[in-house]
């Protein structure tokens, strides 16, 4: 898989943005 040759670094990136997209997407919902 190409996520698993990606750097340490941009894999927590990639996890942040998820996250933080998760996050203001609830904010939106209540």
């Amino acid at each position: 898989m190409y996520i698993a040759r990606v750097p340490p670094q941009r894999k927590v990136l990639y996890l942040l943005g998820t996250f933080c997209t998760f996050f203001l997407r609830v904010i939106e919902l209540n």
